[in-house]
């Protein structure tokens, strides 16, 4: 997932005389002992939430207690 971050962050969009990058922030969990849907949903969201408060363009794992950083941004920018 951080490396379909990069690859996608080397890509331009070129219309007319703008050149765009694209980036994406991802959220990551992993099915435990749910008994529902609902709690893994809760936590890729809540690591999804955590990547963008960063200042986007990160993946964020939630280890089961919180969301962690994966990787290292290229680019650090102010929340």
């Amino acid at each position: 997932s951080n490396k379909l971050r990069q690859l996608i962050g080397q890509q331009r969009i070129t219309t007319g005389d703008r050149s765009l990058a694209v980036t994406i922030s991802v959220g990551l969990a992993e099915v435990q002992e749910e008994k529902s849907m609902g709690s893994l949903l809760r936590r890729a969201d809540e690591a999804l939430y955590a990547a963008k408060g960063m200042g986007r363009n990160r993946v964020y794992y939630h280890d089961g207690t919180q969301p962690v950083l994966h990787g290292a941004p290229e680019v650090v920018k102010d929340a």
